[in-house]
């Protein structure tokens, strides 16, 4: 690739040191899967995994950025620890398998890359903290699914949730610490207990037995959407990508704890139809459509829209993002928001 649509990605951080890259042209998302008839070409390469972008943000679009020098990084798989997104000499895209036994060591320089931003079509991001409030909510993780009370055993928690009756959680809301940080506790709407982090012969446990107590504060940031325990400073709540387990970590040993990659991240998603998130996060995008151009405030009158767009400041838009389903399209030209009115 140039630097076209077709080569150019948003960058979709989570947490410290992990990432998915969404292409701007497709809409879909840059994944390592495992092997399908349809790869068969590409086996001799990516042996039982290959690179395509199909993705929709869900478990294989995850990938833990790792830092090799001043500008190169490699994308390494999160659901397939040691699959690293490669080019070859051909450049063809493939999943390089890493044989060596330290991370970050000796990873093969097929798979170094180096983020370039580009002045006409770089996405900008701004998160601005919304204070927290109490109300119905879900907690999505990075992974795209949900904290829930597992079905079978409603003590325990896990991160396979949709939306349900067991994902759904009341948000009380303790205190306003500073901008973006809240301390907060969760109750679960089936069971009636607190989701908590206890500590058990020096072990740290998530689960959800809490009666509202000192263990079932959390203190979370809305700019780093983190959850972190308010009575046992630098023990976080974690998600395990490989079993989407629920776990506890201290920061440092996330990557790598018992054998396992944990990731920090959460969301919180009201369920009250006010569509509002505890972060609101605008893109500055372009929309093209079918035909090839993108759609504009019209020139001569920037309170109607066309399809004539290129990419210039009248095609331009400021994306929000509300919850993970709805948006709103604000021209960064005229100010004024694109709508559907009632035309009779």
């Amino acid at each position: 690739g140039g630097k076209s649509r077709f080569a150019q990605w948003q960058l979709h951080a989570f947490g410290s040191g992990f990432c998915k890259l969404r292409n701007v042209q497709s809409g879909k998302y840059l994944r390592i899967i495992p092997c399908k008839p349809e790869h068969a070409n590409n086996t001799a390469l990516s042996g039982d995994k290959v690179v395509d972008v199909g993705g929709t943000g869900g478990v294989y679009t995850l990938f833990r950025v790792q830092t090799h020098d001043a500008y190169n990084v490699s994308l390494e798989s999160v659901k397939f620890a040691g699959y690293f997104v490669a080019v070859s000499g051909q450049y063809s895209v493939y999943a390089l398998k890493h044989s060596g036994g330290q991370r970050n060591v000796g990873v093969d320089k097929d798979a170094y890359f180096r983020f370039e931003s580009q002045d006409d079509a770089e996405e900008k991001q701004e998160s601005v903290a919304s204070p927290l409030r109490a109300s119905m909510a879900v907690i999505q993780h990075a992974l795209g699914q949900y904290v829930r009370v597992n079905p079978d055993n409603m003590s325990n928690a896990n991160a396979h949730g949709g939306r349900g009756q067991f994902a759904r959680w009341n948000i009380e809301v303790c205190k306003h610490e500073s901008a973006g940080v809240s301390l907060i506790k969760f109750q679960n709407t089936k069971t009636g207990k607190y989701l908590r982090i206890v500590c058990n012969h020096g072990i740290f446990e998530c689960d959800v037995r809490g009666t509202g107590g000192a263990f079932t504060v959390f203190r979370y940031n809305a700019m780093q959407h983190t959850l972190e325990s308010n009575r046992f400073a630098g023990q976080f709540l974690a998600i395990a990508c490989d079993s989407l387990d629920l776990a506890v970590c201290d920061r440092a040993h996330a990557a790598q704890q018992n054998g396992h990659t944990h990731v920090l991240y959460f969301n919180i998603v009201y369920l009250d139809n006010t569509a509002t998130a505890t972060t609101t996060t605008t893109s500055v995008v372009c929309i093209a459509h079918k035909f090839g151009k993108h759609l504009r405030v019209n020139p001569g009158r920037e309170q109607a829209i066309d399809g004539h767009g290129g990419c210039g400041r009248f095609a331009r838009w400021s994306m929000e993002h509300f919850d993970n389903e709805c948006v709103k399209f604000k021209s960064t030209k005229s100010g004024r928001y694109l709508r559907i009115i009632d035309g009779t």
